[in-house]
């Protein structure tokens, strides 16, 4: 483990500025992309969301943001840093590594602590004073200002975010810390989770992510599965674990879940359909193919989906 405490502590102070301007075009990516999806009244349109979507990117991979009379950019060191972070993150969220997943977020919260508070509100307001402009042209994400909208950053801690159990709890804190929702949002997420609660018969389930990893007990898709009445094939906890083929021929679960993309399945659904076709799997499993963002990022939009999966086990 790295002293991400001590690495962030030592940049200099211009280069925690540059760093605190990036931190909240990141914080405001997600946000954006949140936002679109769960249809807030600040979210942008498809077309505007994408091109935000690409402008922040852009600043994200190039290290680079460009103001309206400047461009951001770092020394090569911290550059370097920040591409280090990067690329655990990338592991550890799309890849499913649980362990540089925990790494991503203890450098984190070091970067954000060695930053400080008053540094961060002074990034936000570079990026609302500059990139106003530059929203008309490019569509920067202009729901900066949304997030750090007060002159002083408060926190709220959320329960486990991606598991249903605390769906409607945690809109009650979002709501008290004085985020918008309906007044009954609480209430409709409750009822909402109630049409899918124990939807299945207890099968087992098995997710198989690109690279074939399967999701663990832990990752917040396979809570929602649990929470509809399936059972995980392997109790693993965390997020993710290597799928060994003979066990799986050995011990095949009842459903598997295969990502797919577009018309096609990933290189791991091509593999599971190998065995499939080879090895008489289907015999004992039945696969599907589903859109990653089911499990990528469940939420309201994963009770539909598993409305549509009861439907095809049917």
């Amino acid at each position: 483990m790295r002293d991400w405490k001590t690495i962030f502590n030592s940049l200099s102070d211009s280069e925690k500025d540059k760093v605190a301007v990036l931190r909240v075009m990141e914080c405001a990516n997600g946000v954006m992309q949140y936002a679109y999806r769960d249809k807030q009244i600040f979210a942008y349109s498809t077309y505007e969301t994408r091109k935000a979507m690409k402008f922040s990117m852009s600043c994200m991979k190039k290290m680079q943001i460009p103001l309206k009379e400047e461009t951001i950019a770092f020394e090569p060191e911290t550059e370097k840093l920040l591409r280090e972070v990067r690329d655990i993150y990338i592991s550890g969220f799309k890849h499913g590594n649980d362990d540089d997943l925990n790494e991503y977020m203890r450098s984190s919260g070091a970067c954000i602590r060695a930053l400080g508070k008053e540094r961060i509100v002074k990034a936000k307001d570079i990026l609302a004073q500059n990139v106003t402009k530059l929203i008309l042209d490019q569509y920067v994400p202009s729901f900066v200002t949304h997030i750090f909208k007060r002159d002083h950053i408060k926190t709220v801690r959320l329960n486990e975010t991606g598991n249903p159990i605390f769906w409607a709890s945690n809109l009650e804190k979002l709501m008290s810390f004085g985020l918008s929702f309906p007044v009954n949002a609480p209430k409709q997420a409750q009822k909402a989770l109630e049409t899918v609660k124990g939807l299945f018969q207890s099968q087992s389930v098995l997710i198989i992510a690109p690279r074939g990893y399967a999701l663990g007990t832990d990752h917040p898709a396979m809570q929602w599965l649990t929470w509809a009445g399936l059972r995980s094939w392997k109790q693993h906890n965390g997020w993710s674990y290597k799928v060994e083929r003979e066990e799986l021929l050995h011990n095949p679960p009842d459903i598997i879940i295969l990502e797919k993309v577009g018309n096609a399945l990933d290189l791991s659904g091509q593999m599971i359909r190998d065995m499939e076709l080879s090895q008489g799997l289907h015999k004992n499993s039945l696969l599907l193919g589903a859109q990653s963002k089911y499990w990528n990022c469940p939420g309201p939009w994963t009770i539909q989906w598993l409305q549509d999966l009861r439907q095809a086990i049917k």
